[in-house]
């Protein structure tokens, strides 16, 4: 039988309708993988954070109006690259509680995700509540201290926050928080420092006790509270704040008081044994280890900032990050790790 030409395909030849149907999904993929980026470039240029020599596609410049930034994701999309110098864009870092800085949530997934956090009332505890707001996340803002400035700080951002001011070494305030529904991360940047002065109205017995009741058993109820109610939910992410102290058993410094560096020492511990008895139902638990940070309570160690090997003290921002970063989808495959974070200063 006679067969006319355009009946007959070649071998290995695609049908017009399937090569359209090919070229519409490429077309789709691309320009979610453009969404995806613009909104993580916005993010980055929102913090001021460095870039690299590769990663910014052009089409993604006009929303977050930076030609200098890039995203971490980027070498992950199916997109063109564009060279360019590396170096940082001077976007001030206050533009980090702009509503809009809620759109860059994209990179780490908090957006509208349930974060309680300790300690939030000053330090690293307020930077990091300060950035979480920024990446979109619903907070429960917990300290002994009053939470109307920053929780102030975290409605600007455009974030829902409840407020929780209390002791941790109460144990009703702390079953308290122990049972609260729906919570997606738990950061516990709460501690106390044991410096000259302190609660001299206490035997030291007591001042220990205390002490190991706020910085060790504290998140030790909360994370194995945590670990239990997020395993039932599915999973999620632990982060607790250890130390350099913890690290070494003086901190970087030198001077630091022993039962600080115990209790450092124990939350390390923690990490990794939480970590066990969570990972198994996806519920993801690491620390994060700071070195000198610029807080009131570090401005009164005997050491000289310009002997770290970058000749400063790290910003509390710089410690909100990586706890931001642990607190997220980002590191969906981290667990029972104590991140350093200390500038070099100890290295081990």
């Amino acid at each position: 039988m006679r067969l006319r030409r355009r009946h007959v395909r070649r071998l290995g030849e695609v049908p017009e309708r399937h090569r359209d149907t090919a070229s519409r999904q490429r077309q789709e993929q691309r320009a979610a993988d453009l969404h995806r980026l613009d909104a993580a470039l916005l993010t980055f240029h929102r913090c001021c954070l460095p870039c690299c020599h590769r990663g910014l596609l052009p089409r993604a410049v006009p929303r977050s109006e930076c030609l200098v930034h890039y995203s971490l994701l980027s070498n992950m999309f199916v997109i063109d690259k564009l060279i360019i110098p590396g170096r940082r864009c001077g976007q001030r870092r206050e533009d980090l509680v702009d509503h809009d800085a809620r759109a860059g949530s994209a990179g780490l997934g908090l957006d509208g995700k349930r974060v309680l956090l300790t300690g939030a009332a000053s330090g690293i505890g307020r930077a990091t509540a300060t950035l979480l707001a920024g990446l979109g996340a619903e907070l429960v803002l917990v300290d002994v201290a009053p939470l109307a400035e920053v929780e102030a700080e975290v409605r600007r951002a455009g974030a829902k926050a409840t407020t929780r001011v209390g002791n941790l070494a109460d144990e009703p305030f702390l079953q308290a928080l122990a049972a609260e529904e729906g919570i997606f991360a738990f950061a516990n940047c709460a501690a106390v420092f044991s410096r000259e002065g302190w609660r001299e109205d206490l035997s030291a017995e007591a001042r220990f006790d205390l002490l190991m009741r706020i910085n060790v058993r504290a998140p030790l109820v909360l994370g194995n509270a945590f670990v239990d109610r997020m395993g039932e939910r599915g999973g999620g992410f632990i982060v607790l704040v250890g130390s350099a102290a913890g690290r070494n058993g003086g901190g970087i410094a030198g001077g630091t008081p022993l039962d600080y560096a115990a209790s450092k020492g124990a939350v390390h511990t923690l990490v990794r044994s939480l970590s066990r008895h969570g990972v198994g139902r996806n519920v993801l638990v690491n620390g994060v280890a700071p070195g000198p940070v610029d807080t009131p309570l570090a401005r009164g160690l005997p050491f000289a900032p310009s002997a770290l090997p970058l000749g400063r003290m790290g910003r509390v921002d710089e410690i909100a990050w990586p706890i931001a970063f642990l607190c997220s989808p980002a590191a969906s495959y981290i667990s029972g790790a104590v991140l350093d974070v200390n500038g070099g200063a100890f290295v081990g």
